[in-house]
């Protein structure tokens, strides 16, 4: 549940965004995500967020540190939501 939340998420938040290649990237790595590489995936959506954050887009970044709670082992999944 919480991985599915995170892709439907961090496509949501790249698509509003006014970087435009932060939908490429976001695609990008969703397109290779497998039920085998779920920590690896996650791992580089927060840090494609993060690089979002230092061009200014600061939602993102909001949400890159929601990602790496999720990496940390909390339950992020009401924070998640918020952005939907």
């Amino acid at each position: 549940m919480t991985m599915e939340l995170i892709k439907k998420v961090s496509v949501k938040v790249a698509s509003e965004s006014k970087l435009s290649f932060l939908i490429n990237d976001i695609n990008s790595i969703l397109k290779n995500a497998t039920p085998f590489n779920q920590k690896e995936i996650i791992q580089k959506l927060e840090h494609a967020f993060v690089n979002a954050n230092y061009a200014g887009d600061y939602k993102a970044g909001e949400l890159s540190f929601i990602l790496s709670d999720y990496l940390k082992g909390y339950d992020v999944t009401e924070e998640l939501k918020r952005f939907l």
